[in-house]
């Protein structure tokens, strides 16, 4: 699984911008920016950004397993 890759095509289907994505979780675009160029999060991380991004966490580590 590619987390990253999870956040940059939740994103695009949302519709949304990582800096969106920041406000939403209450952090720095700097940390959004972070977590999308690294292919590993921990587990706090990857439940916080699926609650911003209105998703089941199942849903949003599926997105980074497709080719």
């Amino acid at each position: 699984m590619d987390f990253g890759k999870s956040i940059k095509i939740a994103l695009v289907m949302k519709g949304m911008t990582q800096k969106e994505l920041a406000d939403r979780m209450g952090r720095h675009s700097v940390y959004i920016s972070r977590v999308c160029n690294n292919p590993m999060a921990s587990a706090s991380t990857i439940d916080d950004v699926a609650k911003a991004l209105d998703m089941k966490v199942s849903e949003l580590v599926a997105l980074g397993e497709r080719e």
